[in-house]
């Protein structure tokens, strides 16, 4: 940082301890958008000053800009800064992390903030929506799923356990559903639709992580082995798309995938621009065709 940038942070930072938060925003926000590497004291001092002037959305904006800073070094911030932006489901998610005297705090303020909410109109506009998300075009999907995340967890569990049956959901967002019950280490069984359009039951605290598959493994070593040295942008486009695939066969990937060296290959064909779908073996094209036609319908 310059003299003049310095200058203006040590300004911001008095200003926040005199509780002044507006200047306190102004100096904070001029460094954030002036430098092009933002330090931490920078990044923490705007989300707290935007917390401080009631600002919680755009303080949440800063913390998804940051996330594993935030998950690092700034939990609890991380977490009041989401709860205050009414980020229920990510504040649940969280919660497994701080400390259990936090937790216990936190337990009151998520009760607090849910029984706010269930009172809501929004609120339960957005709950009797997500319900009936196959009623909705595919291509509308997205904002009501967004919107749901912010859902008390009652009335947004009570949405998924109809989502992830219903054949007029996205396959992509009944797949993020199931998904967010891992993470949420629910313990009671739910039945579920999956690519092939049949339906299977699963207790969503047993399941594999996407990330933690042997087929994950594997391909993502292949990835580091075949282009770790090559164009980074080609790589994490490749990298994308293997995880948008496997997020989709999720939680039957290591099933379905019994050959990821096979698989690798038709992934790395598929970043060309003549590429021709019909000329991968039917196991895997039988997977590769559904996906393509489920992608297609969220932007058509």
């Amino acid at each position: 940082m310059t003299d003049s940038q310095l200058k203006l942070l040590k300004k911001a930072e008095t200003d926040y301890r005199r509780k002044n938060y507006s200047a306190a925003v102004v100096g904070f926000s001029q460094l954030y958008n002036e430098l092009e590497v933002v330090p931490d004291p920078v990044v923490v001092g705007l989300t707290s000053s935007l917390l401080a002037v009631k600002r919680p959305n755009e303080a949440a904006q800063i913390v998804d800009d940051h996330f594993s800073f935030f998950s690092q070094h700034q939990l609890s911030l991380l977490v009041q800064t989401l709860l205050q932006a009414q980020r229920l489901l990510d504040v649940q998610l969280l919660k497994q992390y701080v400390t259990d005297t936090e937790q216990i705090k936190l337990n009151e303020q998520l009760a607090a903030a849910e029984t706010r909410a269930t009172k809501d109109a929004t609120v339960q506009r957005v709950a009797r929506q997500f319900k009936h998300l196959g009623a909705v075009e595919i291509p509308q999907q997205q904002a009501i799923v967004q919107q749901a995340e912010r859902l008390p967890l009652k009335l947004y569990r009570a949405g998924v356990e109809v989502n992830l049956q219903d054949a007029d959901v996205s396959p992509v967002w009944r797949a993020q559903m199931l998904n967010n019950l891992m993470r949420l280490k629910v313990t009671n069984p739910v039945s579920f639709r999956f690519l092939d359009n049949k339906l299977y039951q699963a207790t969503p605290a047993q399941l594999q992580d996407v990330s933690e598959t042997v087929v994950a493994q594997i391909l993502e070593q292949q990835l580091q082995d075949q282009f770790g040295q090559k164009d980074p942008i080609e790589v994490q486009q490749l990298q994308q798309m293997i995880q948008t695939v496997l997020q989709l066969l999720f939680p039957f990937v290591d099933q379905i995938i019994h050959d990821p060296a096979q698989w690798f290959t038709v992934f790395t064909k598929m970043q060309e621009p003549d590429f021709d779908i019909q000329t991968v073996a039917t196991e895997i094209r039988r997977w590769l065709l559904p996906i393509e036609q489920i992608l297609q319908a969220l932007v058509n």
